[in-house]
């Protein structure tokens, strides 16, 4: 699924609780570990919005115009780590027993949870080469669609984003030539046509 859906999707459910919250599914009458739903929502968007600022700045959601996703080793080990916790605590929640509100909310976010997990499991970031989607493509994008240009302050963004260029794609390329070690690439027709 496109990155820009996705997060539409996200920030639909994030809301979600505020604007459907019928008088059966408030948070004093909600089952048993329903109560708690909202609250991983929020800490998970908070998270998907500090992980991925690219997308942050692309949805309007400031405070993260001045960096681009950490796509370093290190970068990969801190989001498994908030994985694994987050989905802990996420597992606690008994879904049969959710009011239909958040039975919606609780498998997109499960959805998008495991999906994650199984980026890393698979070490998609050893052959991430798209020539309609990649980096090369989405970085450009949001910077003229959508990175804020009003004041001095989002110009200085602006700036200390595109000096964090050379850093991420020479960590895009170290992430490229590990998966070639391991004798894992993406598609021919992907890479001929990035080039």
């Amino acid at each position: 699924m496109n990155r820009a859906w996705l997060l539409v999707i996200l920030g639909a459910l994030h809301a979600m609780p505020l604007l459907a919250a019928a008088p059966e599914a408030t948070q004093a009458t909600r089952p048993a570990g329903a109560a708690e739903l909202p609250r991983l929502e929020s800490e998970y968007w908070d998270w998907l919005m500090a992980r991925y600022p690219l997308n942050a700045t692309f949805i309007g959601h400031r405070g993260y115009d001045d960096r681009l996703d950490d796509n370093t080793a290190d970068g990969r080990k801190k989001e498994l780590a908030f994985l694994n916790s987050f989905a802990r605590k996420f597992d606690a929640i008994d879904s049969e027993r959710l009011a239909e509100a958040d039975s919606v909310s609780w498998f997109v976010l499960s959805t998008d949870l495991v999906s994650r997990k199984e980026a890393l499991d698979h070490k998609f970031w050893q052959y991430d080469v798209d020539h309609m989607d990649g980096a090369q493509t989405w970085i450009p994008q949001v910077v003229a669609i959508a990175q804020p240009m009003t004041t001095e302050k989002d110009a200085q963004a602006l700036l200390a984003r595109m000096s964090a260029f050379g850093p991420f794609f020479e960590a895009h390329l170290a992430n490229l030539r590990e998966g070639m070690a391991e004798g894992r690439t993406a598609a021919r027709v992907a890479v001929e046509r990035t080039i």
